[in-house]
Parts: C-alpha cells; sequence; structure tokens
C-alpha cells in the first residue's frame, strides 16, 4: 500500500556545423529549465510515515518506529495483537531504522546497515524470513540461499507480497506469487524469501528501477531511463498496458495515445488503481474509476492506461505534486506549497465531508468548504491506507482522518457509531503520543531520518569542441528540501559511464550555505558519457530523480589535406651551384679528350 536521479547524458559526438549550432542552444534551454520553480524535483523521503489498511507507523529522530491502529496480525510490533489508539514502540529495531513500508496487515522497515525487517500477517510468506507463521514482532527477511537479504534501499509492502529496491537497481519480491504478482515468471505457490523480479536486475538503466510502490495485488517500479513497470493482477487495468490482463513479468505503463509513460520519478499503487508522479510535477492515474479514484473526474468506465489528475498539472505550486501516495479507494499528493490534495471514496479526503471527490480536493484543517475555510499546512510528507490518511508536518507533529473505528487515526479514540461520520474524522487530528492522559494529549513527534532532499543537477559546457584529452564540463547541483530552502552540507557523488578516460576533479562534493556545488569533468574521448548523482558519499547513496541532458558542442575546423613534398629550386648564383657547374663542365671536357681527340700524351691534350 503506502510508503514510501539524475542522468544526464553528456554528448560529445562530432555533427555537421549546422546541427551542432541548432542543437547548442539545447543545454542553455534546459538549464533555465532546471533553474525554474517548477522544475523537476526528486521523490520526497517519505520514510517516516506509512499507512496500511487500518494502521500507521512512523519513524522517531532516534530512529526507532511507533505504530498505532489495528492489530489483529501483529502489525504493530509490539509483541501483541491488542489494537492501539495511540502509538506503541515497534520491538526489536534498535533505532537503525531508515525507511519503512505498511502493507494490509503487515509492515516492514529497512535499516541502516541496509537489511530488512518485518513484522505481521505471515500466511504467504510476506514477512520473508522462509516462514508463514504471524510475527508480532519484526524478523530479518531472508534469501533463498540463506542468510539475510541485504543492499536495500527502499521497500513496499502489499497485501500479500512485499517487494525490496537494492542500491544495484534490482527488485527483488517475496510472498504470494498469486497474479504474478512476484514479477518472476510465475503464478503458483508461494516464495516466502527474496528472490529477483525478471527484467529489473539492475544491468543497464531500461532495467534498474529508482522507486517502487507496492499495491494490495500488483507492483509498480519506475526505472532509470524514466520509464514505469508494473506487473501482477491486472482487473480494472491498474498495471496500465491497456490490456486488463495479468502479468507475471514487468510491462510498461502506456499513455492513451499510445507509447510508454516516460518522466516518471514516483509511484503509487494502490488497491485498483495505480498513480505516477512525473518529473514535472503532473500526477497521472490508471485504473479503476470508482470513487472518482484516477481523479479525472470521472467514475466509469476503467481507464487500463494513464490518463492526466485534474488540477495537478505542474503550472504553479499549488498545481505542483512533490509527492503522492495511494490506498484503497483512493489518492492523496503533497503540492510544492506545502497543502496537500486528495481524491477519490469519501471520507478518507480529509476535506470535512464524506463525499467521494472526483477531482483533487483541499485538505482542510477544519470546516469543509474549499474556498474560505483553512487550509491544512506545512506538510513535508503523506501517506494514504484502506480508509484512512495520514501527514507528517513541519517541526514533527503527525496528524490523520478518515476511517477511526480501529484506532488508526491515533489520536486516543476508538470511534462507534452507524454512519461514516461517526467513525471518522472528517478532518485532520493530532496523533497522541503513548500515555498521555487523554485530558492533556501532547501531539506525537516524527520526523524523517534524512529529511526531503531534492538535488537538481545541470552540465555547462563549452559552445566549441576543444580537441580530445582538454575536453572539460562544469557539473552543478543544487539540493533542497522540496520547498526551495537550501540544504547545506549534503554530500553528492558522481558516477559516469563508460569510465574509461573520465576524471573527475572533485568526487564527492558537498554543498556550501545556498545548497549549491560544483564539479568539472574531463575526458579523453569524444562520446555519449552518462553522469549520474546520488545524494551521499558514494553510489549506494539515493539517485535523486531523473533529468537527461544532451550537449552537442560544435566540430572543430578540419586540418588542410597534407601537402606533397616539393623541394625548393636552388638559386643560380649560389657558391655552390657555380661550383658544380665547373666540376661539370670539367668532367665534359676531359670526357672529349679521352674520346675525340689523343690520348692524354697527345698535342692536343697536353705537354710531350
Amino acid at each position: 500500500m503506502s510508503h514510501s536521479t539524475v542522468e544526464p547524458n553528456l554528448k560529445r559526438n562530432r555533427e555537421p556545423q549546422s546541427q551542432a549550432r541548432t542543437h547548442g542552444l539545447l543545454p542553455c534551454l534546459l538549464v533555465f529549465w532546471l533553474m525554474s520553480p517548477l522544475s523537476a524535483t526528486a521523490a520526497i523521503d517519505r520514510a517516516a510515515i506509512a499507512s496500511g489498511v487500518a494502521f500507521s507507523c512512523a519513524l522517531l529522530t532516534d530512529g526507532s518506529v511507533q505504530c498505532w491502529g489495528s492489530n489483529s496480525r501483529g502489525q504493530l510490533g509490539d509483541g501483541t495483537t491488542d489494537n492501539r489508539s495511540r502509538p506503541v514502540v515497534v520491538d526489536g529495531l534498535a533505532g537503525g531504522v531508515v525507511q519503512l513500508a505498511a502493507g494490509t496487515n503487515h509492515a516492514c522497515a529497512v535499516l541502516q546497515d541496509q537489511r530488512v525487517k518485518c513484522w505481521g500477517r505471515n500466511d504467504s510468506g510476506q514477512l520473508g524470513d522462509g516462514s508463514t507463521v504471524d510475527r508480532s514482532i519484526p524478523v530479518a527477511v531472508k534469501v533463498e540461499a540463506g542468510g539475510d537479504l541485504t543492499g536495500v534501499v527502499e521497500v513496499g509492502a502489499g497485501n500479500a507480497h512485499t517487494c525490496a529496491r537494492l542500491d544495484t537497481g534490482a527488485v527483488k519480491c517475496w510472498g504470494s506469487r498469486a497474479n504474478g504478482r512476484l514479477g518472476d515468471d510465475s503464478t503458483s505457490l508461494q516464495r516466502p524469501t527474496a528472490g529477483a523480479v525478471t527484467g529489473i536486475d539492475g544491468a543497464a538503466p531500461s532495467t534498474s528501477a529508482t522507486a517502487i510502490s507496492v499495491g494490495e495485488l500488483h507492483s509498480c517500479a519506475a526505472r532509470k531511463d524514466g520509464i514505469a513497470v508494473c506487473w501482477g493482477h491486472n482487473d480494472s487495468g491498474r498495471l496500465g498496458d491497456g490490456s486488463t490482463v495479468d502479468r507475471p513479468i514487468p510491462v510498461p505503463v502506456k499513455v492513451e495515445a499510445g507509447g510508454d509513460l516516460t518522466g516518471v520519478v514516483e509511484l503509487a499503487a494502490g488497491s485498483f488503481h495505480s498513480c505516477a508522479r512525473l518529473s514535472s510535477g503532473v500526477v497521472q492515474c490508471w485504473g479503476s474509476r470508482a470513487n472518482g479514484r484516477l481523479g479525472d473526474d470521472s467514475t466509469s468506465p476503467e481507464r487500463p492506461t494513464a490518463g492526466a489528475v485534474t488540477g495537478i498539472d505542474g503550472s504553479s505550486a499549488d498545481a505542483s505534486a512533490i509527492a503522492i501516495s495511494s490506498g484503497g479507494s483512493g489518492s492523496c499528493a503533497l503540492m510544492a506549497d506545502k497543502s496537500l490534495r486528495c481524491w477519490g471514496a469519501g471520507t478518507r479526503n480529509g476535506d470535512g465531508t464524506d463525499t467521494d471527490a472526483l477531482t483533487p480536493s483541499k485538505v482542510l484543517a477544519s470546516g469543509s468548504d474549499q474556498n474560505s475555510d483553512p487550509v491544512f499546512s506545512d506538510a513535508v510528507a503523506v501517506s494514504v491506507g484502506g480508509t484512512h490518511g495520514c501527514a507528517l508536518v513541519e517541526g514533527g507533529g503527525v496528524w490523520c482522518w478518515g476511517d477511526g473505528s480501529q484506532g488508526q487515526l491515533g489520536d486516543g479514540v476508538l470511534r462507534t457509531g452507524s454512519t461514516l461520520s461517526d467513525l471518522s474524522a472528517l478532518n485532520p487530528v493530532a496523533v497522541l503520543s503513548s500515555g498521555t492522559a487523554s485530558d492533556s494529549p501532547v501531539p506525537f513527534s516524527a520526523i524523517a531520518a534524512g529529511f526531503p532532499s531534492v538535488l537538481s543537477l545541470s552540465v555547462n559546457g563549452p559552445n566549441e569542441a576543444l580537441a580530445d584529452g582538454d575536453e572539460t564540463v562544469t557539473v552543478s547541483v543544487a539540493v533542497s528540501d522540496g520547498f526551495a530552502d537550501p540544504v547545506a552540507g549534503q554530500s553528492v557523488f558522481f558516477t559516469a559511464t563508460p569510465s574509461a578516460g573520465v576524471a573527475f576533479t572533485t568526487n564527492p562534493i558537498v554543498t556550501g550555505a545556498d545548497g549549491s556545488a560544483t564539479t568539472s569533468i574531463s575526458a579523453t574521448e569524444a562520446g555519449d558519457i552518462t553522469i549520474t548523482a546520488f545524494l551521499g558519499t558514494s553510489a549506494s547513496g539515493t539517485v535523486s530523480d531523473i533529468q537527461v541532458v544532451t550537449f552537442n558542442p560544435v566540430p572543430t575546423s578540419p586540418e588542410p589535406p597534407a601537402q606533397p613534398f616539393i623541394p625548393e629550386p636552388v638559386p643560380v648564383n649560389s657558391p655552390w651551384a657555380l661550383a658544380l657547374l665547373v666540376l661539370l663542365m670539367l668532367g665534359w671536357g676531359l670526357r672529349y679528350c679521352a674520346r675525340v681527340a689523343a690520348p692524354w700524351s697527345s698535342r692536343e691534350c697536353g705537354p710531350q
């Protein structure tokens, strides 16, 4: 359900001069685009909060995790199966968590050492520990050959399966194989340990994942080349490939006009629908239109290809998404102005009503008037569960809305009644700290480890080519928190592919007070170079967003062809020329005497 790359391509090929002059404008235009307020932003780190069907979990500043809500299968991780209307500490994580994911009745956490632990329901092996026994305390995910799964940077949880993205770009899944949801070209039995997803092995941009999202019965991944792929159950067209046929291996998401959906930086897979956030801030969804869950002002029929969500078109801060999340029957988007928009079924939209929202509706702090009542603001992360939603705000507070019948709002109340309104909070309510008296509530504090970071990369090269071996370009990065506030002291590491003959002046680099930093690259050979930037000090860090920069320098003028050697004529007034002339004349005279006149002793040729 819910949980929570820069890749410029530097072309230095030689083209005809007329073409090169035309293409020479592209880098400038792209740099201006990258610097605009509505330029592409990297995926917000939503590791701080994750919502399952009827429970939620949050990551605290000390690396520990607390959960609240339904606990029927041990999904709160506190060693019991008792529902909790306030947060309880998850046992056995030892303060080393960096990312969370929550499924129907289980949850998972990525640890600082890049291993994964899961807890809760396990009847299909979705905890990945090699068994099918429910666990109320976290257990380590294993690989088939034995030992713990390692190198994990992101995890996603569904109904009866779970997937992880590795630092290599590969994806591995475990749990139920029904409908092909593990992506290993099989639909039989189950797999209680992690195994590879076909075609996402990290070997190339077209087979490397930069983000994943796991829905109830399907999964999706954003590839390094910006294309989204999905696999598993395809009822209602939730895979987006234009059909409703289940797919046991990943297939590209299509657009209605034909072709693949491109520019994808984040995915959100729900129960019967999926959504994608593009680098432009636009959101597109596909699958079931029931309850308005595609946000396109319609409830039918299903849409098996990607289409635009109304009003999130990237045209302004309040129309540009920087994070998305999908749940049971709806989705929410975190906007660039720190407000929230939700659409889909009834009370989970946080807009003060219990009616379906066919287009994105503002989450309101109170009331139900979209035009006059106060908007819920200062959000930095959002997560949608089965029938509720939660948001993390600046300063660390967590607020939830929607169904509260099983304590999933975390405000200390188990709501009862006969109507949706009785069972729900129509506007956000504060999640409270555990152990606090009901008459003296204290807001629960949580914040992401590694707060939201956005990395923009631009390449500024010369407008004319230099000789091979002396060709350099400047690479600039700018890191912000997603809301235009710079992040100082952030390390950024670069790789180059191919790497032969490529050198960075400084690598890694560290951002200054304005959130920016610069390095230079030199290359000894002409050709295409893919530069990847990572948030961190090595290639195991987070790849930020996907941008492609094409640079075509003007070719150098060709050297004139070599001319054949022609010796210069010798001047006739040269002393050497006169001496040579005398020798030639003397030799001619002697030869004449020998052949025509008498011998050397004759009177005509010498004394007697």
